[in-house]
Formats: C-alpha cells, structure tokens, sequence
C-alpha cells in the first residue's frame, strides 16, 4: 500500500511539472495544414502551407524551430514560435517575404484536430485569423 502512495505521489509530481506552455508545444507537435487565413483588408485566403511542429523541449531554449511547406511556391521557409507561460498565446515568425516577422497571436482553439490562432492587433495585409488541420 505505501508502494502505491509513493508511485502516486511521484505520477502527481511530473504531472504537474510539465509547463502550460510545453503541455501546449506538445499538442502542437506534427504536420498542420492551413486550411484557411483571414488576411486584414483583403478577406479569406486558402493558401497551400503546411506547419510541421517537431518535439521541442522548451526549458532548452525560448523558441521552437520549425518549417513552412509552401506547395504553391514549392518552397520551405523557415520559422519559430514560442508559447506564452499561460498556454493561451504563441508568437509566430517566419521567413517568408523579407527577413523575420515576428507577430502574437491567440490559441482561440487547439485540440486533435484543430489550431485557430487570432491575431488581435493585425495590420493591414496581415493575418488576423489562420485555421489549420492536423495531417499527421
């Protein structure tokens, strides 16, 4: 019986040790389509990307590395990301166009299926919305 107090005492602890934001960079790991983006000024765009989130341990490092597929163009662009302490945000960059853009959006939803992050303080030509599907 104290065998089995100590293995749950010991589950209870690395449960919860493991950060919001990891718990997050974990459901985010593996390939998501852009299904759809909502660009400011110019309205609902289905463009041709695709996300591939690898495993990444945040307590390594502040961002995550990651590349955008970009079949329209048949190109790979580079890109970080990195999830708030709360879970509920992530700052998205890429190298896509000129240089690094760096812009913070909301997890409006995440689960098995599903990533819809909004960007609250879009400008014009941005995205203020992007709704993506899990692949694989």
């Amino acid at each position: 019986m104290k065998n089995s107090y100590l293995l749950f005492g010991l589950i209870a602890m690395l449960v919860v040790s493991c950060s919001k934001e990891q718990r997050i960079v974990n459901k985010m790991e593996g390939k998501w389509n852009v299904i759809s983006a909502d660009l400011l000024g110019f309205g609902e765009v289905e463009p041709n990307l695709i996300f591939e989130f690898d495993y990444c341990r945040k307590s390594k490092s502040d961002f995550c590395e990651f590349p955008i597929h970009d079949f329209t163009a048949d190109e790979v662009f580079g890109g970080s990301y990195s999830v708030n302490e709360q879970g509920d945000a992530i700052i998205l960059s890429s190298s896509i166009g000129f240089g690094m853009d760096f812009n913070s959006y909301s997890i409006e939803k995440l689960n098995n299926r599903r990533l819809i992050l909004r960007h609250l303080n879009a400008e014009i030509g941005e995205c203020r919305e992007i709704e993506l599907k899990f692949v694989k």
